[in-house]
């Protein structure tokens, strides 16, 4: 039997989800965007202005497809909460501190689950933030971002078909 890089990493992230949290989201599934949304509004939202990316951000919100995380059909895996994920200590899960240095865009993720982490923002010639993260697998995700408004920034890894995405809003 061959294990799924994505489904290690799923398991990954429902292994440092706050353990009292997971049951509030599952109620809350409705009200969250599904993939297709999430896809839908990358496509309508602007590209990020290179000042308008500095601050500090939290995620808010995952969402995995099925065929992602197993390559089987099913319902998309939606992880959302407004104030960002929490430990069990009040620590957020992950925040990312964005700012120029050197005349480039540095994202600086800080997260419960490993190192600080410098990613370089590169911007396609259509203006899109291109960023990695390194999960621990194989390879770092790729990540394409735009910002829906000036305190959300929408990332969907870049992959076709997109089964994958993360969501931030600015705390600063």
């Amino acid at each position: 039997m061959r294990i799924s890089i994505r489904a290690v990493a799923f398991a990954c992230f429902l292994a440092i989800a706050p353990s009292d949290a997971l049951s509030q989201y599952a109620t809350q599934l409705g009200s969250h965007p599904t993939m297709t949304e999430l896809v839908a509004e990358f496509g309508r939202s602007p590209v990020p202005n290179r000042t308008d990316l500095a601050g500090d951000w939290v995620n808010t919100t995952v969402v995995n497809t099925e065929w992602f995380l197993t390559g089987r059909s099913g319902a998309d895996h939606i992880f959302s909460d407004a104030n960002g994920f929490r430990r069990d200590d009040g620590r957020l899960d992950w925040t990312m501190s964005i700012g120029i240095e050197d005349g480039h865009v540095v994202f600086v993720s800080t997260t419960t689950w490993s190192d600080v982490e410098r990613s370089a923002v590169a911007f396609s010639a259509g203006g899109e933030a291109h960023f990695s993260k390194d999960y621990g697998g194989d390879s770092a995700y790729q990540y394409r971002c735009r910002m829906p408004t000036s305190k959300r920034i929408l990332c969907i890894i870049d992959k076709e078909p997109p089964g994958h995405a993360i969501e931030f809003r600015r705390i600063r």
